[in-house]
């Protein structure tokens, strides 16, 4: 497929960023480690602050810790 115009990217991505732009606080749970850090990265440049863990066990944990700070509306 041909790639779209730069200037077709450029303002999509612009609006997509702003409007989802976050400032919660996600705990984010992923076995896989490169998927856990890329999701991580993403979330954090969007604005979120992300506690992150590896195994349900270190999730209970962690939000034991934060439950103050973790969004639960989702």
């Amino acid at each position: 497929l041909p790639a779209p115009a730069e200037s077709a990217v450029a303002s999509s991505t612009d609006s997509t960023v702003s409007s989802h732009a976050g400032s919660e606080t996600i705990l984010l749970v992923e076995d896989e480690r490169a998927v856990r850090g890329l999701t991580k990265v993403i979330l954090e440049r969007s604005g979120y602050h992300v506690l992150d863990a590896a195994t349900p066990d270190e999730a209970r944990e962690i939000f034991r810790a934060h439950a103050d700070a973790i969004d639960r509306r989702h």
